[in-house]
């Protein structure tokens, strides 16, 4: 831990704001929909909660069809 103890203050900041600076701009770079209601859709999102919706329903359906009658 020597290293860490020869490390300016301001380099844990700076790496702190780098980090934070590349956040905000993924955040800008995700696609987005508003709907008429005006409310924003990040379409990235939606196809997160699809998949999670398929693979749950897959493992349902791999049971049921690996018990054969």
């Amino acid at each position: 831990m020597e290293y860490l103890d020869s490390l300016p203050d301001d380099s844990i900041f700076s790496v702190l704001e780098e980090a934070d600076s590349a956040r905000k701009d993924r955040d800008e770079k995700k696609w987005r929909y508003t709907k008429t209601n005006g409310e924003v859709v990040i379409v990235r999102d939606r196809f997160d909660k699809i998949a999670e919706g398929f693979d749950k329903y897959a493992k349902i359906v791999h049971v049921a069809f690996g018990h054969s009658p």
